[in-house]
């Protein structure tokens, strides 16, 4: 059996709380019987059944302790599990939000410079007053790089 590190599980072998039992249990059974036979009469039959029942409750009590000792530690081990998956959980959570703003903030962006292509097919067909189905077309398709430069030409 591999040497057991402060706060690892046992995850093979016989636990030492149960050797204890075990133990214990042994020798409660083997006294008893050793007991009841010697001293079959009188007080003492008395005396020696109320020890073996102090013995019986003192090793149900260590039995208990260590249990529960082994539960809590056990519970606490998966509650910093819990605590470390929850933050893992919010901050993949903040990076999906910031991915978000940023596909929305790009999603703005296309939708400007397409306000901006149908802005200037406006004034266009306000100097030009009879647009053709092509020169709509053309408009639509325009690259955002010849938009500004169609701007600066309409500005001198």
């Amino acid at each position: 059996m591999e040497d057991k590190k402060p706060g690892e599980e046992l995850t093979y072998g016989v636990s030492p709380v149960r050797i204890l039992n075990n133990t214990l249990a042994f020798i409660v059974v083997v006294f008893g019987l050793i007991g009841a036979a010697l001293l079959f009469e009188g007080p003492y039959l008395i005396m020696f059944w109320m020890s073996i029942a102090i013995v019986c409750l003192a090793a149900l009590v260590v039995s208990l302790h260590l249990r529960l000792k082994e539960v809590v530690s056990i519970g606490n081990e998966n509650l910093s599990k819990m605590s470390k998956m929850e933050d893992n959980r919010n901050t993949l959570k903040a990076i999906v939000k910031e991915r978000n703003r940023e596909i929305d903030q790009l999603k703005r962006d296309v939708i400007t410079t397409d306000a901006e292509k149908a802005i200037l097919l406006h004034l266009y067909m306000e100097n030009n007053h009879k647009p053709e189905k092509k020169v709509i077309e053309q408009a639509l398709s325009i690259p955002n790089s010849e938009v500004e430069s169609i701007d600066r030409e309409d500005d001198v």
